[in-house]
């Protein structure tokens, strides 16, 4: 599968934040996945990802510290709800030696525009759920707008 690599933020126009990814110290694949997903009020270092787009329409998102850490969502993880109203989730990092995502894994997303110029990121995994769903967790509230960072 080929792919370009683009750099970009993810910033929430309801909380006026920016998406983040920490993948210090992963260094193993881990069935649940692990790292840490936060939200900065400012953008930072870890707030300007890397957004690899592959030829079949999908996308992974890599953490900058990091090349091997992809953004994991998990739709089908019952034991957390850190989704609000209909869905239960896991929104984490899975890690892979050879820095790209299994096609099949919780890492690949698709990038859904939206009639409003925003956008969100659904799991190729389980189409019915996207990071717009989540009510509870502050970073990923409502679309989020992706920009290009040069």
């Amino acid at each position: 599968m080929s792919f370009i690599t683009l750099k970009v933020t993810i910033k929430s126009d309801h909380f006026d934040r920016f998406f983040a990814i920490d993948g210090k110290g992963m260094l193993t694949f881990t069935m649940a996945g692990a790292g840490s997903v936060t939200s900065s009020p400012a953008l930072g270092p870890l707030s300007i990802l890397y957004m690899d787009k592959y030829d079949n329409g999908t996308i992974s998102i890599r953490a900058p510290n990091n090349p091997g850490v992809f953004l994991r969502l998990d739709a089908n993880d019952e034991n957390k709800q850190t989704w609000g109203g209909n869905g239960f989730g896991t929104v984490n990092c899975q890690y892979f030696r050879e820095n790209l995502p299994h096609p099949d894994g919780k890492e690949i997303l698709r990038l859904r525009a939206h009639p409003d110029g925003s956008s969100s990121l659904e799991s190729v995994e389980d189409p019915d759920r996207s990071l717009n769903d989540i009510q509870n967790f502050a970073t990923l509230y409502n679309q989020v707008k992706l920009k290009s960072v040069t």
